[in-house]
């Protein structure tokens, strides 16, 4: 028996004639105590002597590892590449300074075959106008998806509204068509999220901003000013906020020219780009009101000088 080894008690015997005794012995490793091995002896059955220590015959499937797996098994597991998927890509997806010492052949297999390939997401919108009017709101949109699926499975599909998650979208393929039926009449910026096991990715962002309108007509001379006659004016609200100019074409029979807006006019230029600006002398301020929107709004108002004119183009600079 080798040093490092104990033997314990023999667990049975018996005899096969009257001059030989088998015996079971149990054997615990020295190094490891949960460790135990059997040896089966031949004995003299007067002296108890091993006379030769006897090879066992089993098959390959009645030898079992820890894991459950017999013989054939567990050599498939340790020698045999058992990935049955097709590769996602013709070059190998093993990054320099990837180290693979004691890593299992399996899983530098999957590195050089089965890389990693993130998926993407891409959206477009049913609404297509990015600027809306104040005091309007949006009953419904209808986003339509499209995903580029990596090497992963998709894991989820969510639609967030100002960065806070407002649906789950279930997965239908890789075309999803998803109408969001919550109303909104502020600000607001929508995107898509999908999600796999290694990360989340992002679609591109759908903003809609809710312009103050910037109105512009023509009125009597002297009329009186109230929100009605503002709000009865021609309407101005798809432009960009950084970039405030309007541009409109008037006629009028003895009239005046009117704008109105949340900021002071700065220039009006007529269709030659002359600026006219001097001849708005009258100014005015008035408080409007827009649905979805608390207290009220201060407008500023400007009235040209009478005036007779057909198709008269002006653009106004805020």
């Amino acid at each position: 028996m080798p040093d490092n080894q104990e033997a314990l008690d023999i667990i049975e015997t018996y005899s096969e004639n009257d001059n030989v005794t088998f015996s079971v012995n149990v054997l615990r490793d020295g190094g490891n105590s949960n460790l135990r091995k059997v040896r089966i002896n031949i004995l003299d059955k007067t002296t108890g002597e091993a006379i030769e220590e006897v090879d066992v015959l089993t098959s390959a499937d009645s030898v079992l590892f820890a894991n459950g797996n017999d013989l054939p098994a567990e050599l498939d597991n340790r020698f045999l590449y058992s990935n049955t998927k097709e590769t996602t890509a013709t070059i190998g997806g093993v990054p320099a300074g990837t180290a693979f010492y004691k890593t299992p052949y399996k899983e530098i297999f999957d590195l050089l075959f089965f890389p990693y390939m993130a998926p993407s997401v891409s959206i477009t919108s049913s609404l297509t106008d990015k600027y809306l009017e104040m005091g309007t709101s949006v009953s419904s949109i209808t986003f339509n998806i499209t995903i580029a699926r990596g090497s992963e499975s998709i894991t989820g599909i969510s639609l967030y509204k100002d960065n806070v998650k407002v649906a789950t979208i279930t997965d239908t393929g890789n075309s999803i068509s998803y109408t969001f039926t919550e109303s909104f009449n502020t600000d607001s910026t929508f995107q898509v999220r999908i999600t796999d096991k290694n990360g989340t990715y992002v679609s591109e962002s759908f903003t809609y901003i809710f312009n103050n309108p910037i109105y512009i007509g023509t009125i009597a001379e002297g009329a009186t000013i109230s929100e009605a006659v503002i709000k009865g004016l021609n309407k101005v609200f798809n432009y960009n906020p950084s970039d405030l100019t309007a541009s409109y074409s008037l006629t009028c029979d003895e009239k005046c020219f009117i704008v109105a807006y949340t900021k002071d006019v700065v220039s009006v230029l007529d269709k030659n780009g002359f600026d006219i600006t001097d001849s708005f002398s009258t100014k005015g301020d008035i408080n409007l009101t827009f649905t979805g929107k608390t207290g009220y709004t201060l407008y500023k108002y400007a009235i040209s000088n009478l005036t007779t004119q057909s198709n008269f183009k002006l653009t106004f600079n805020f």
